[in-house]
């Protein structure tokens, strides 16, 4: 049967620009745990930021956090998205 059209509000959502003196490899996850899969081209979730800055666009408003995995170990980078903000995360010393 068919119904009025439905009206679903966008938004652009939060960007993210990553910054690190070399370039990284990591998985962003959202505050309850689950992977952010960027792009349906990478369906393990990496995320790769080369310097001086990488830039990730259409981010949900919310609580984030980067892990990269380095020789020391896995580090993490919280950060928060705010809509139509840009979040800087700096990775590295």
């Amino acid at each position: 049967m068919p119904s009025p059209p439905l009206a679903v509000p966008l938004t652009p959502g939060g960007r993210v620009e990553i910054r690190a003196d070399t370039s990284i490899s990591g998985k962003i996850y959202t505050a309850a745990g689950a992977l952010c899969l960027r792009s349906i081209w990478s369906m393990d979730g990496s995320v790769i930021a080369s310097p001086p800055v990488a830039a990730l666009g259409r981010f949900e408003p919310g609580s984030y956090r980067l892990v990269v995995a380095d020789s020391g170990g896995a580090r993490t980078y919280p950060f928060v998205v705010t809509e139509g903000q840009t979040t800087t995360v700096r990775v590295g010393n």
